[in-house]
């Protein structure tokens, strides 16, 4: 019932995987943390999917071979994407993290399927959006229920009847299961 958890923030604002990952060594691995959140899908956008992929790949992969658990995040909303659109930057990189976090047996945790969700149950995306790309509080709210729902010490892979629930707007958090239905690509699809 009684836990310290000491939180390490090494987040640079404006940063993307590509960058976060020349430094992933020296910065997040050094301190030998039990668990890694990797989060780096809003401002991937700038970079070509190959860099993303092969960015996330190599964090991915040096969290797993020092031993520690990371959990992969989908991206919020932002004012100047569509996550429900397909060819939507935004939507791509959060198919790409899924793919991801299937083929490299990671859990995930599918905020992006929460924010449409939230977005199906009559919330206006503006009303969870501080400014253009950050979350405001009801925003944050709505991706830590999608992150309280992943247990970081198992595998797992994104409960496909739950993807196309959030796609309708009937998922009330997190769209992932620590057991395996074989998800969607694309949970819009």
């Amino acid at each position: 019932p009684y836990a310290v958890l000491n939180v390490t923030v090494t987040a640079i604002g404006g940063e993307n995987s590509v960058s976060g990952s020349a430094r992933f060594e020296r910065d997040v691995l050094s301190l030998k943390p039990d668990l890694i959140f990797v989060d780096y899908a809003l401002n991937d956008r700038r970079k070509s999917m190959e860099e993303v992929e092969a960015s996330w790949r190599l964090m991915i992969g040096q969290a797993k071979k020092a031993g520690i658990s990371v959990v992969l995040l989908t991206p919020t909303g932002d004012a100047a994407a569509d996550l429900s659109k397909p060819g939507d930057p935004l939507r791509e990189r959060a198919n790409l993290i899924r793919r991801l976090a299937k083929e490299e047996d990671v859990p995930l945790a599918d905020v992006s399927a929460a924010w449409l969700a939230e977005i199906g149950k009559g919330t206006p995306q503006d009303q969870l959006l501080s400014q253009s790309n950050h979350p405001n509080l009801r925003g944050h709210a709505v991706a830590a229920g999608a992150a309280e729902e992943v247990d970081p010490f198992e595998s797992g892979e994104p409960d496909a009847k739950a993807l196309d629930q959030a796609a309708h707007g009937r998922l009330p958090r997190a769209a992932w299961s620590p057991r395996g239905v074989e998800p969607l690509d694309d949970p819009l699809d």
